[in-house]
């Protein structure tokens, strides 16, 4: 697989097997199962169903906390 950087917020890797660019979660940096239907676009940021489901389901003070939102201010440097 070959890795492509279309601006610094967007990552997508191109499967040069099969011809597929299949989108990459800005939160965990992994490729979705669900590949573009597993993904929301929030800004320029793409965000995974998994890292959402956490993100909302985070509560305020939990260790989880801190580290997600450090993930997102990456995001959005």
């Amino acid at each position: 697989m070959d890795y492509i950087q279309s601006d610094k917020n967007e990552k997508m890797i191109n499967d040069c097997h099969t011809g597929n660019v299949l989108p990459v979660c800005s939160i965990c940096n992994q490729v979705p199962n669900l590949g573009i239907k597993g993904i929301i676009r929030v800004g320029r940021a793409r965000i995974c169903r998994a890292c959402e489901q956490e993100i909302m389901l985070l509560e305020v003070g939990s260790p989880d906390y801190g580290v997600m939102i450090e993930k997102i201010r990456r995001v959005w440097k």
